[in-house]
């Protein structure tokens, strides 16, 4: 006598994607984020010990030797820190109520000058007696004019690749902006293999990853999200080499078998 065998066969898959997104600005435009800021971004030396700005960037080549180039802004004039390009180094303007002081690269090959239309990780971070910066995971050698120390006052405006000076905007494509209130690196270290997670010092994190429509949310607790101003545009962001993976489960139609 034959009997019937009921098989239900589930096709099983993992597709690996990447919703990584993130903005291109250009100064002419005068295209930027403004963050809408609370106290949470006031970070001074009263109530801090260290700050980092932190961000994955790609510079556009435009041949301007002198071009100053916003990666985020909070400062006014008189208080705050703006961190930015000038031309293939990194730099740093610290306001203090005794005036600014600046930090940059030392633009030497290897040392560091900042190739154009690569992305880099790129990192300053401040405490009461020094200014560092760190490109790709490596420290880089640098300068300082003026007087070491924290901001004592703060601005009240924070904008991605904006600055209150006209001439100064991106050229390039930032992600993945992080502000932290404390110093997250000392020494040379790997880059991380996917975006950045908010954790109790940060106290701004802008993915940038919705790919559409002029808002962008800050994924820290402190909900300093931002609006797009001047357009700038959406395109593909920093390639993490960890992806994201769905799996995907599927039943396919139940089959009799007859056997004897």
């Amino acid at each position: 006598m034959k009997r019937a065998i009921f098989l239900i066969l589930i096709f099983v898959s993992a597709l690996s994607y990447s919703a990584e997104n993130a903005l291109s600005f250009r100064n002419i435009n005068n295209s930027y984020v403004q963050c809408f800021t609370s106290t949470s971004l006031n970070l001074i030396a009263t109530n801090s010990s260290g700050i980092t700005y932190e961000a994955y960037v790609l510079r556009y080549s435009t041949g301007n030797t002198d071009e100053f180039r916003t990666i985020f802004d909070r400062e006014n004039g008189t208080g705050g820190i703006q961190f930015a390009f000038v031309a293939n180094t990194l730099g740093a303007e610290v306001w203090r109520s005794g005036g600014v002081t600046q930090y940059r690269t030392i633009a030497s090959p290897g040392n560091g000058e900042i190739s154009a239309n690569v992305w880099h990780h790129v990192a300053f971070c401040l405490t009461a007696t020094s200014g560092t910066f760190f490109v790709d995971g490596k420290k880089r050698g640098s300068t300082r004019g003026g007087t070491a120390g924290l901001p004592t006052t703060a601005s009240t405006s924070a904008k991605i690749s904006g600055s209150p000076y006209a001439t100064e905007y991106m050229d390039g494509i930032i992600d993945e902006v992080r502000i932290s209130s404390v110093v997250r690196y000392t020494v040379d270290f790997t880059t991380s293999a996917s975006a950045f997670v908010s954790d109790s010092f940060t106290h701004g994190l802008w993915h940038l990853d919705e790919g559409s429509g002029i808002a962008t949310v800050d994924s820290s607790a402190k909900g300093n999200n931002g609006e797009l101003v001047n357009s700038p545009t959406w395109v593909a962001g920093y390639p993490f080499s960890e992806a994201t993976t769905a799996v995907i489960i599927k039943k396919l139609t139940p089959k009799i078998i007859w056997i004897d």
